[in-house]
């Protein structure tokens, strides 16, 4: 499995070191992207690679330049706040690899300060047609085997085929620079459906 772990970061989350020691626990290659005005000390053995564009480029923009800069097949997008659990890419990459139709997928997000609670289980659309986290409040699903479809993934942790986003980025930017750090994923997610791929919720990452 040759995956990459981009994470962006402005230094200002307390869960920066549990989330990559989690992420080199997975065996991805690890780009941070450090978005801080003064360079964020990293412990050694945590990060392939750190990029310092030297100022806050948004989640979009920041998250584009450290795809830009992976070499695995799969690309892993973490937020700094966000620590992947155990067999957490092994299980969304063998996901997509068991469904060649699929560019995305994520698993149950939960609340570190609550964690009997999700945070998310993939995008859906309420009847306003604003894009809104399946399960978000709710009791977190019993874990299973298998994986159901989603409208999209959030970023806030999902692992992407990086065919599938060469295919869809637009003037060579996987997520949209505009959007900064809001629905920056859900664009992401319209534009891989129109061009006919599908997005995985695996419930047992």
């Amino acid at each position: 499995m040759s995956a990459s772990a981009v994470v962006p970061t402005l230094g200002k989350s307390p869960y920066l070191i549990p989330c990559l020691e989690a992420l080199r626990k997975e065996g991805a290659e690890i780009i941070v992207v450090d978005q801080s005005a003064v360079p964020i000390e990293i412990p050694r053995g945590l990060a392939d690679r750190i990029l310092r564009p030297g100022r806050n480029l948004g989640f979009a923009a920041g998250t584009n330049l450290g795809i830009e800069a992976a070499t695995g097949e799969w690309i892993a997008t973490v937020n700094d706040d966000a620590v992947v659990e155990p067999g957490w890419l092994g299980a969304l990459v063998a996901a997509l690899e068991a469904d060649p139709t699929a560019a995305a997928a994520q698993g149950v997000n939960v609340r570190l300060d609550a964690p009997d609670l999700a945070d998310g289980c993939g995008f859906a659309w309420n009847r306003w047609w604003q894009a809104v986290q399946v399960g978000h409040g709710r009791s977190v699903p019993a874990l299973a085997t298998g994986f159901r479809e989603v409208f999209g993934v959030s970023a806030t942790a999902a692992v992407f085929r990086r065919g599938a986003l060469r295919a869809v980025a637009a003037d060579g930017e996987v997520f949209d620079s505009r959007l900064g750090s809001y629905y920056e994923d859900v664009d992401l997610a319209g534009r891989l459906r129109a061009a006919g791929w599908r997005a995985l919720l695996v419930p047992a990452a």
